[in-house]
């Protein structure tokens, strides 16, 4: 079952839309069951008119194991058959239990072989309930941002080229630890236009840098989503665009902030905190 985000509410109303391409009706998104399930929401903001709607997408799926996979990412189809097939193709290897960067290779081969006209960026995540871990990889997708206590960071992008750029067939995977109070944000370059990879540009817009301080008030995933969608720029933005938020529950593995999970070996350093 795929989650949606809940009807958007507050000052981001306006700016955002249904998503264009197929969402089955499925698990809720915001104050979802008991045992340390996250609380996530989702928005999607559709471009100027004129522009393509299929342009960036995302998804969240409830897997069998109790984990959740997040995705994000832009396209450059034509259509929003391209894209929904996409989004179907990482669903079904997701299911087969295929950790983030094994989703992409996958992707990879899908695009590469004629599944999805031009190139992809995608994000692809893996969320433990249990311990907190996440787990993710990337294609030439902006990295995601991780806001605790009062400041932010954007986690170290490990290598991993768009989809259908003929270098795209091995996509490494970063680990890290969400703790209670943490806020997990995902996004399409579109949303802030400024943004880039933290590979090509150091950190993230002024405009996310100065919700570090309100993020932690928000009383839920779908407040901080329309903090995110209410400071972007007035006009919308120059394409379509997309977010997710997660923000962790208690859980059984939780420790104190800092440091990656027992086990999980050396990440890259986060290039910016602030």
């Amino acid at each position: 079952a795929v989650a949606r985000g809940p009807r958007p509410r507050g000052r981001g109303t306006s700016r955002t839309a249904p998503p264009p391409w197929p969402v089955p009706r499925g698990v809720a998104t915001t104050g979802v069951g008991d045992g340390g399930f996250p609380d996530i929401a989702a928005r999607y903001l559709p471009g100027p008119p004129g522009t393509p709607t299929e342009g960036a997408w995302y998804d969240c799926l409830h897997l069998p194991d109790g984990s959740v996979a997040l995705g994000t990412g832009n396209t450059a189809s034509a259509g929003i058959g391209p894209t929904a097939l996409l989004v179907g193709a990482m669903r079904g290897v997701t299911l087969t239990g295929a950790a983030p960067g094994r989703v992409l290779d996958h992707l990879a081969e899908v695009v590469g072989h004629g599944g999805h006209p031009g190139t992809v960026a995608a994000l692809c995540c893996r969320y433990r309930p249990g311990d907190g871990v996440l787990r993710w990889a990337g294609a030439g997708h902006p990295a995601p941002l991780v806001f605790r206590g009062g400041g932010g960071r954007v986690l170290a992008r490990p290598p991993g080229e768009p989809l259908g750029t003929g270098d795209d067939r091995f996509h490494r995977e970063r680990v890290d630890r969400l703790e209670p109070g943490d806020t997990l944000l995902l996004y399409t370059e579109h949303l802030f236009p400024m943004v880039r990879s933290p590979v090509t540009a150091p950190g993230p817009h002024p405009r996310l840098r100065a919700l570090a301080t309100a993020i932690p008030a928000a009383a839920d995933a779908g407040e901080v989503a329309d903090l995110v969608v209410a400071a972007t720029e007035p006009t919308g933005p120059p394409g379509a665009a997309c977010l997710v938020v997660l923000r962790p529950r208690e859980h059984p593995g939780h420790r104190a902030p800092g440091g990656p999970p027992r086990g999980a070996g050396p990440t890259p350093r986060d290039p910016e905190e602030w």
